[in-house]
């Protein structure tokens, strides 16, 4: 008889593994299904293969119910096949990315989730193959998951099963028991174990060290540990140079003599001391030799076979290898080396003119010669071999491949020493682009081609006469049709980051998409679709990899901008940077915005400009992509030159903006709406939309008015949707209201109806959506579906004509805050918006010959209130910039009237929203 009362019924406990191929993820889904089942609780599994692009990642899921099966009385839970956002207990990752991959698709919840995960990587192509060093920075994904997580337990497991001699599934289990998440005891998961009588013992060895480390963690090493570590000693011609580049070099120099020997050292440092000496004048931090010092390291230490072999016949490797196959001590290891040398390798170790020569004669047949060779290097003979290759070490200089690097190794420290001569900015790029050369065989050449491209195109701006604009303008735009046509002939993979030991790298700042000011140059910087709007250039191209087009371009602006700069900048257009989602999810944000700033760019131009300047619009389309929208904003601060920025489109892609204008000191006008873009305030950053507080604060309020006591929140988990959800939670409490529901959904769902369907029975009598993009109109359909008699409330990121033509039918009756230019025509003639509301509404739909957008109206106003502070402060200075926009009072716009402050960066308040109500297809006020 079923002995459970429905209002004491626990909750199905829902675990997700999310592992990679070879991990031992089906091993663990069995032996909790094992552990569940032993405990006679209901259980059910599924298993989701091929969800990453790496080594078949699979995802398991896992539901259990734990009540004994023999108390239910015959009934049985309803289970479901799949994970829903938001509604799961456990989520275990045997990776670092796999995390971020379940934190990115939703499953994760900060009142909810535990989250066990391991910190080490497995690096994915996109990183191995970026043309620079590409390797995602995972501490991002480190903070994520413990500010997203309700309990995060973060630390490396295959390191701990290695040391176990198991598999990283052994430790996932562990830390899993040890989290006290799982409804069963460390006995029964252990039990679990030993029933599979697989690997018994190494398995339980590996489970209690993961249980251990989570339920009894080791303290933290005590601060100041590392600086009590004595040093070794300087090397005095280091000493000598400046202290910040002691380590660095330390490192770079113990590289180089690893590799070769001391004449090579002393050849590496005399090479940076060249450097250093030009850049010594200038002070600061001395980033140019810094780079090329780095850089030149592990050029100097390039890979060819001697080093290959060097490696590979290495005590610590060989100890390495039989740590990693859990090789006991004394146990005998068969070891094989997969190696396929060609024509490449052998000719780069003979003399100049002999590799000429074969490599005329072998040519023709270059592509047989690549033979794989099995080795045996746990045999005398096989060891000898490689360690035979080893000693040829003493005979490199004499080599091919030696005399190619060093004569490019010249050439590149030649046009650094060369541009600093010019400006520290450009010879810091250049020194930047060492990091292209790498490898060897066809990724050495394609490599050596793209720097070559690149050392050619600056040498050709050198010889310029610097005081011919138009020479360097005519050179300018040869060097981009060369640089299109080696992009051309340049296309596959890249090669990805060169191994070496981890000191090389210590000093390295972190990689892409954090380091502001003169670091962000360093950049993978997609090729972008850009508009150029003010001197009738318009260029639209494909996102691309290729060298010709992002790093050329990166230099060139540099070379060109140092002739002109004190002739250009004053007398020059005034240069206007955006960057807006056009396409993507969040398309129907950007898409007006873009077209209402290239109308009204046009329009200001063909009335005279701006203080008698041209306006030049330099838009980039993020695609709805904070990375993308990261790495245009360097583009416009350190290669366009911008005056001020609009954008982005999004919360997430401004706050993926901020770090770096602010660095930059560069005025930032956002067209996205979470109040945490200007809270607290950041001095160089406002922002044009309502905010999401007042939204809520609208919106709560008609729901009193209304005589609502109780609703339910259904929220989207980007960052519009998570600063929504916190202020109206805030505010619910202040003003008295329940939230008898609080829900969230993925901003890219095609389906919230399990959401809905708890709402519905929740005892809410309303229901407030905070998200963008395309998800709340599927929200309004699935409202309708389920028939809920609720009232649908949005927030105001739905406040577009676009909005009911995607819901339909189903968006009758839906209120949601919004500004007054949805209702221009309606609003009386004393209104001091109607005006302006009424002139940008036919300007859009005549132009753009469609509905007019609350969202394009952000843009309006952006570019406006801009150009009226550029005129009260006299021109483009950015301090006087700033302090203008700040300053800003009664500016009147299609979204409020604006008055900024020192602690407002914002300017509106909830007046200068409207109630409206969606009726008959049309937005009408509600009275």
């Amino acid at each position: 008889m079923n002995d459970i009362a429905f209002e004491d019924a626990p909750r199905i406990v829902t675990v997700l593994v999310a592992a990679m191929g070879g991990e031992g993820g089906g091993v663990l889904a069995d032996w909790l299904i094992a552990a569940a089942t032993a405990q006679g609780f209901p259980v059910q599994s599924t298993s989701v293969p091929g969800v990453a692009q790496r080594t078949g990642a699979t995802n398991y899921y896992i539901e259990i119910y734990p009540v004994e099966a023999a108390r239910l009385g015959g009934a049985r839970p309803v289970f479901s096949l799949t994970p829903s956002p938001g509604d799961v207990d456990i989520v275990a990752a045997s990776e670092l990315m796999e995390a971020g991959r379940v934190l990115q698709g939703g499953f994760v919840h900060p009142r909810r989730t535990t989250l066990v995960a391991s910190t080490h990587r497995e690096f994915a192509v996109a990183e191995k193959s970026a043309m620079g060093d590409g390797r995602y920075d995972g501490r991002r994904v480190s903070e994520a998951a413990r500010e997203l997580a309700r309990h995060s337990f973060l630390f490396d497991m295959r390191a701990l099963a290695w040391r176990h001699g198991t598999v990283i599934n052994t430790v996932m289990f562990g830390a899993m028991a040890g989290s006290g998440a799982l409804p069963f005891s460390r006995e029964a998961c252990e039990q679990a174990i030993r029933a599979s009588g697989k690997a018994v013992e190494a398995s339980l060895k590996g489970f209690a060290a993961g249980f251990e480390q989570v339920a009894h963690p080791a303290p933290e090493a005590a601060a100041g540990t590392d600086a009590a570590t004595p040093r070794a000693p300087v090397d005095p011609r280091i000493a000598a140079m400046p202290e910040p580049l002691h380590e660095l070099l330390g490192h770079g120099l113990q590289q180089v003599l690893d590799y070769q020997d001391t004449r090579y050292g002393a050849l590496y440092l005399q090479r940076v001391d060249a450097v250093l000496a030009l850049e010594r004048p200038f002070g600061g931090e001395l980033p140019v030799t810094r780079e090329t010092a780095r850089h030149l390291a592990l050029w100097m230490s390039y890979e060819d076979v001697i080093r290959v072999a060097d490696l590979k016949t290495r005590g610590e490797r060989l100890q390495r290898v039989r740590e990693e196959v859990g090789a006991r001590q004394g146990e005998p290891l068969r070891l094989t080396e997969y190696l396929k040398p060609g024509l490449d390798e052998v000719c780069s170790l003979l003399p100049p003119r002999a590799s000429a020569w074969l490599r005329r004669r072998l040519a023709h047949k270059a592509h047989r010669l690549n033979v794989g060779l099995h080795m045996r290097t746990d045999t005398v003979l096989g060891f000898a071999m490689l360690c035979g290759l080893r000693s040829l070490r003493v005979l490199r200089r004499a080599g091919a491949r030696y005399a190619i690097e060093q004569a490019m190794i010249e050439r590149w420290l030649d046009t650094v020493r060369a541009a600093l001569a010019l400006s520290p900015r450009l010879a810091y790029e250049i020194a930047l682009c060492g990091n292209l050369v790498k490898g060897y065989g066809e990724t050495s050449e394609r490599g050596h081609r793209n720097l070559g491209a690149v050392l050619d195109d600056m040498q050709a701006q050198f010889a310029a006469p610097p005081g011919d604009a138009a020479a360097l303008v005519q050179a300018a735009e040869r060097v981009r049709a060369r640089a299109r046509s080696r992009a051309g002939r340049s296309r596959g993979p890249h090669p990805g980051a060169r191994a070496g030991p981890a000191a090389a790298r210590a000093a390295r700042p972190p990689h892409p998409h954090r380091a502001a000011k003169a670091r962000a140059l360093r950049a993978r910087i997609p090729s972008p679709k850009r508009t150029t709007t003010g001197d009738k250039t318009m260029r639209n191209s494909k996102t691309s990899t290729s060298l010709g087009r992002r790093a050329v371009n990166a230099l060139l602006a540099g070379a060109l901008l140092l002739p002109l700069a004190a002739q250009v900048h004053a007398a020059g257009p005034i240069k206007i940077g955006a960057v807006v989602s056009a396409t993507g999810p969040a398309s129907f944000l950007g898409d007006p915005q873009q077209k209402t700033l290239e109308m009204y760019v046009r329009k200001i131009n063909a009335a005279g400009g701006v203080l008698g300047r041209k306006l030049e619009l330099v838009l980039y389309d993020d695609a709805s992509d904070a990375n993308k929208a990261n790495a245009f904003t360097r583009r416009l601060i350190m290669q366009d030159e911008v005056d001020a920025i609009l954008g982005a489109s999004t919360t997430g892609s401004t706050m993926a903006m901020v770090p770096q204008a602010e660095a930059a000191k560069m005025p930032l006008i956002s067209l996205a709406a979470a109040s945490v873009i200007v809270e607290p305030v950041k001095p160089y950053v406002f922002k044009m939309p309502h905010s999401d507080r007042m939204a809520a604060e609208k919106v709560l309020g008609e729901m009193k008015k209304r005589g609502f006591t109780q609703f339910a929140l259904l929220s989207d988990t980007g960052g519009f949707g998570k600063s929504g959800r916190t202020e109206t939670l805030k505010l619910a409490e202040s003003l008295g209201l329940k939230v008898v529901e609080d829900q969230t959904y993925g901003e890219k769902d095609t389906d919230v109806t399990p959401q809905l369907t708890r709402i519905k029975s929740s005892g809410a009598q309303a229901v407030f959506v905070f998200g963008t993009g395309q998800a709340p109109a599927i929200i309004a359909r699935n409202h309708q579906q389920l028939a809920m008699k609720q009232p649908l409330y949005t927030s105001h990121g739905q406040a577009s004509t676009e909005f009911i033509r995607i819901a339909g039918k189903s968006s009758e009756g839906i209120r949601m805050p919004s500004p007054a230019l949805l209702i221009a025509q309606a609003l009386p003639d004393a209104d001091p918006q109607k005006k302006v509301s009424v002139s940008y509404a036919k300007d859009y739909e005549s132009t753009a010959k469609m509905d007019v957008s609350t969202f394009g109206g952000y843009a309006h106003d952006a570019l406006y209130l801009l150009i009226d502070a550029i005129q009260r402060a006299g021109g483009t200075d950015k301090q006087k910039l700033r302090d203008a926009i700040e300053a800003t009072k009664d500016f009147v716009g299609v979204s409020g009237i604006y008055r900024m402050s020192a602690t407002d960066h914002m300017g509106l308040d909830v007046s200068a929203f409207r109630m409206v109500e969606i009726k008959d297809g049309k937005f009408v006020e509600v009275r």
